[in-house]
């Protein structure tokens, strides 16, 4: 057989390299160590940037939390400010019940204001026209109701139209 036709029986492929140490920093000591330090540098460095990430949420939730909390501040103040003038709306509320008796009402008109109460000669009754009325939802316009239509009867049976 020759050299040429190495058959192998594995289904791995043959390490050409068998002997020798493929890695450059297994060889040197000084290598090695800086390889070392490198990697030691970098955890390192990403242990600094998570626990810098962790006291920038730390700061932003606490700026939260004071935002919230003086808002609270604000709206227990307009709270009692709105209890205040409900309160003082109450007081004029009663105020003006108090001072609504239509004797002095009508005093001030004669006295200050030279109001007065009309004669039965001077009242005139106004028949204003039907502009707003009700009609029921699936009535038509013009058709008249049962009550419509009795009274109707009723008025001629009586001769009052």
């Amino acid at each position: 057989m020759s050299d040429r036709t190495i058959y192998v029986k594995d289904a791995t492929a043959r390490n050409l390299d068998s002997g020798r140490s493929s890695d450059i920093y297994d060889q040197s000591e000084v290598l090695r160590l800086k390889k070392t330090q490198r990697a030691r540098r970098k955890s390192q460095q990403k242990l600094l940037i998570m626990i810098a990430g962790f006291f920038v949420l730390a700061a932003l939730v606490t700026c939260r939390y004071a935002l919230i909390y003086e808002q609270a501040g604000q709206l227990s103040a307009l709270g009692r400010e709105y209890e205040n003038r409900r309160n003082a709306n109450i007081q004029l509320e009663a105020e003006i019940e108090k001072r609504l008796d239509l004797g002095e009402i009508r005093t001030i008109a004669e006295e200050k204001l030279g109001m007065y109460k009309p004669g039965r000669n001077q009242i005139i009754y106004i028949k204003l026209p039907q502009a707003d009325y009700v009609r029921a939802k699936g009535q038509p316009e013009g058709e008249k109701t049962f009550l419509d239509t009795l009274l109707g009867v009723v008025s001629v049976a009586a001769g009052i139209r």
